[in-house]
């Protein structure tokens, strides 16, 4: 008798990016700081991600799709900060730096 791991589905992870990115003319990466699924937390192997890598400003949505023992995907969107707009948490709300208020 032989044992069957089954796949589980990422589509309910709970997926942590990492720090902000500010667009600099560059192509850069949104980097996946965490994916946690069932309490567990998963390894890059476990995954594959797609759509994080940007130069412009803007709003983008990266794909984790399961690999090996995991089926199925999960989309996170992020934004890219234009250079002179700088997003900055204050607890209480975000503010933008370089935008006059006058």
């Amino acid at each position: 008798m032989s044992a069957k791991i089954l796949q589980k589905n990422l589509a309910k992870a709970d997926v942590t990016l990492s720090v902000a990115l500010v667009a600099n003319g560059k192509n850069q990466t949104q980097a996946v700081e965490k994916v946690m699924l069932d309490g567990a937390a998963l390894t890059a192997k476990d995954y594959e991600v797609t759509g994080n890598q940007v130069a412009a400003a803007g709003s983008y949505t990266l794909t984790i799709e399961g690999k090996n023992n995991y089926t199925g995907k999960v989309q996170k969107t992020y934004v890219v900060v234009p250079a002179e707009e700088q997003m900055v948490s204050t607890g209480n709300g975000d503010v933008k730096i370089g935008v006059s208020c006058f």
